[in-house]
């Protein structure tokens, strides 16, 4: 099985600090939609793979429903009780802004992404529930809910539990463990 995903939702949620200082979340996404993906729903998806041979040799498209990213931020501020506003910007000046913080390499893939979105590469139907044998968290629960639930319980998705995450486990600086 091959996974496409969309926009991983854990670093926009360990970012939710520096939104708050900066007023807004900031990119060149634009007003297109793109699916949101969380880790541990890819992991269920690909532990699947292992039990149903069915699976292999096919593309899936691994993520929820798509939202825009003002949607995400609206999103964003109800499960963390912040009021920042989502304000698009050219791919210039978020490739720009990205670099300036986030160094050349990643700055540029991490603008690069925003502007896959803007373009609509990330809004496409999702088959996550072919691939998992169930609806996201996001689906299930409304996209209010994508990254509510805790990390207290890291493999409750072996067992189709939701996992999600809690602000006050999880640090602003996120390129430092982004690969965890």
């Amino acid at each position: 099985m091959i996974g496409r995903n969309g926009i991983f939702i854990e670093p926009d949620v360990e970012f939710i600090d520096n939104y708050r200082k900066a007023g807004e979340s900031a990119n060149c996404a634009g007003n297109d939609e793109c699916g949101y993906t969380r880790r541990p729903e890819l992991t269920q998806a690909y532990a699947r793979r292992l039990t149903e041979p069915r699976l292999n040799g096919h593309t899936y498209i691994l993520y929820g429903e798509p939202l825009t990213h003002a949607e995400c931020a609206r999103h964003m501020n109800r499960a963390f009780d912040a009021d920042p506003h989502y304000r698009p910007m050219s791919v210039e000046d978020c490739r720009a802004d990205r670099v300036a913080e986030l160094g050349d390499f990643i700055g540029s893939v991490i603008a690069g992404i925003y502007r896959s979105s803007r373009d609509g590469a990330l809004d496409n139907p999702s088959d996550f529930t072919t691939a998992a044998g169930r609806l996201t968290l996001q689906s299930r629960t409304g996209s209010a809910d994508m990254a509510l639930a805790r990390r207290r319980r890291p493999f409750a998705f072996l067992s189709g539990s939701p996992i999600s995450l809690d602000r006050h486990m999880i640090g602003p600086n996120i390129w430092p463990d982004y690969g965890r």
